[in-house]
């Protein structure tokens, strides 16, 4: 009873060591994350995505609304390798090449914890109850005590006529009903300002260095992370 009673739940790690540092981990709940550059935000998904995956033996649930899964898959592997996504994208890639053999090399180390990400390709709205259902569906499946979800573009499930804030207790209520962490991504910098949001990020900044800061909403008490951002890699790098 002891053991059970000092067990705060499952923890995630981003794979930042700086913002996991200031965070102190994430726990279960729902995070929005707020950028005006809708492709930066695409490529900070997917990044941390697979870095929970890596971080974890839990699966990472993917709602993908801006691209296919096959250019998710080339954005990973551009960052991962170092090679250009617009090389990857017009396949301009010489077979036995350096670019090739490292692109090679790291698509098979990846291989184990990419198959814990799983992408589902979001056409049109994203209905929640589905969701839920796809979600419940993984954990069955899996074993697993809990799980990652990410949605890359919360402003794709609003669509409809559906408020943002209803949109977003959904969200929350999904969260703590199954315990496990939602990361979503907005373009719109008021649904931060919501009561069912457990943590609120912002990224600050254009080409180059950009500013990440996360706020935890219940203390008030805020985390800043300057990234290196390389979009022809798809990367971000703390500094």
């Amino acid at each position: 009873m002891d053991g059970l009673a000092g067990s705060d739940g499952p923890k995630f790690e981003t794979g930042f060591e700086l913002l996991d540092k200031g965070l102190g981990g994430v726990k279960p709940g729902l995070m929005l994350l707020m950028d005006e550059d809708s492709q930066r935000l695409v490529n900070f998904m997917k990044q941390v995505t697979d870095q929970f995956a890596i971080g974890s033996s839990f699966r990472c649930l993917y709602f993908a609304s801006e691209l296919p899964k096959a250019a998710l898959r080339l954005r990973t592997l551009a960052r991962l390798s170092a090679v250009p996504i617009s090389d990857l994208e017009r396949g301009r890639l010489k077979k036995d090449s350096p670019e090739w053999q490292r692109l090679d090399a790291e698509g098979r180390r990846a291989s184990d914890w990419l198959k814990r990400v799983f992408v589902y390709e979001v056409e049109g709205e994203l209905d929640l109850v589905f969701a839920g259902e796809l979600i419940e569906k993984l954990l069955a499946e899996s074993g697993d005590e809990s799980c990652v979800v990410v949605i890359d573009s919360l402003d794709k499930v609003m669509r409809g006529g559906r408020s943002s804030q209803g949109v977003v207790s959904q969200l929350k209520t999904l969260a703590d009903s199954l315990d496990l962490l939602i990361l979503a991504a907005t373009t719109d910098p008021t649904l931060l300002a919501s009561r069912d949001v457990d943590l609120a990020a912002i990224f600050r900044g254009s080409e180059g260095a950009v500013e990440l800061e996360v706020l935890k909403v219940d203390t008030d008490d805020s985390t800043s992370v300057t990234f290196d951002y390389e979009p022809k890699y798809c990367r971000f790098t703390e500094r």
